[in-house]
């Protein structure tokens, strides 16, 4: 049923937890791919509300299995960070608080997945802080993340960790392959190049946005919802808004770390390592022009340029003014650290 072999344990895990009676009231699932930590919590959610017997759950054909796949589930509340702000905000884990204390529709688990826990604000990570102290019965909290380490460590001790340590190949592969194509295939030396190689990206990266919108909302339109409410409807689009940017935003990051990889490679390359050494092999004549005269402390400060990239990402700044700025600046042929 499940693809990635990772998930098929994680959940033969929790099915003996379930069968003997000790499945944990919150769970911290981390890793790299959001992908991945999406398909692991509705796995999770499948494997709860399944209508087949307990040893055969999740069959992922039932009604219970397809609303939880697409996370849907009337007695399941997603919370994602709001798509203005990023963040996962107190009035959000109000929500949380209403959902967990209304009957459930067939008299069992109560579920909440929080994807992107990190996000959760100092108010909303305190007054989660309470729930998870004192969860109610027969309550799941599903805490999603691929950066652990900026959660409350008292959130974190209330939780047992599970870790998918596989990466999305497919948004491993395009991050690769869209670098490979700015770098070696578009522009030459100087600010002119610089800027082109930025609109290419900028222009790949709207095409990303598209088709993950796409993606997200056809999945949604496939969705049985006869058996929500007209209000949980209308939450979905702001559900559907927020996944499309968190894994839009997942995919951008992916590119980012590759560009980092190229600067890498161009740093080996000042230094005079060996062609094997490289992520980048089969452009090791590029990366050596491009790396001719350059030194290994400006190369450095190339690396840098990129994580502030990211940094700005993170800080809401206007994605074209990144790109464009960020690809100058590697531009420069002795940029200054900081």
């Amino acid at each position: 049923m499940f693809s990635n072999p990772e998930i098929k344990e994680l959940t033969g895990i929790l099915r003996q937890a379930l069968l003997s009676e000790r499945l944990a009231h919150a769970y911290l699932v981390c890793g790299r791919s959001r992908t991945l930590l999406r398909e692991a919590a509705g796995a999770i959610m499948a494997l709860l509300y399944c209508g087949a017997r307990l040893p055969e759950r999740p069959c992922g054909a039932c009604p219970a299995c397809r609303q939880a796949l697409a996370h849907v589930h009337p007695d399941a509340l997603w919370l994602e960070p709001e798509s203005k702000s990023r963040q996962l905000v107190v009035e959000q884990i109000d929500q949380v608080l209403r959902h967990i204390s209304q009957t459930t529709f067939d008299g069992g688990w109560k579920t909440v997945v929080i994807a992107d826990a990190d996000r959760l604000n100092p108010q909303a990570s305190n007054k989660i802080l309470k729930t998870l102290e004192e969860p109610p019965p027969r309550s799941l909290f599903l805490l999603l993340t691929d950066s652990p380490d900026e959660l409350l460590p008292t959130i974190i001790s209330r939780c047992q960790r599970l870790t998918i340590n596989a990466e999305d190949p497919a948004a491993s592969r395009e991050g690769r392959d869209l670098i490979l194509a700015a770098m070696s295939e578009t522009g030459g030396p100087g600010m002119a190049a610089a800027l082109e190689r930025a609109r290419f990206l900028l222009e790949r990266l709207k095409a990303v946005k598209v088709e993950i919108s796409e993606t997200e909302a056809a999945a949604m339109a496939e969705t049985n919802l006869e058996d929500l409410d007209k209000n949980a409807r209308d939450k979905l689009k702001d559900v559907l808004e927020a996944r499309v940017e968190s894994r839009y935003r997942r995919r951008r990051e992916t590119v980012l770390e590759w560009l980092m990889l190229w600067q890498r490679d161009l740093l080996l390359c000042a230094a005079g390592a060996d062609d094997k050494m490289l992520a980048f092999q089969e452009a090791a004549a590029a990366l050596r022009r491009e790396a001719r005269g350059l030194s290994c402390r400006a190369a450095l400060a190339r690396l840098q340029a990129v994580a502030e990239m990211q940094t700005q990402f993170n800080r809401n700044v206007h994605e074209a003014m990144v790109l464009e700025h960020g690809f100058v600046r590697l531009a420069e042929p002795e940029l200054s650290p900081g």
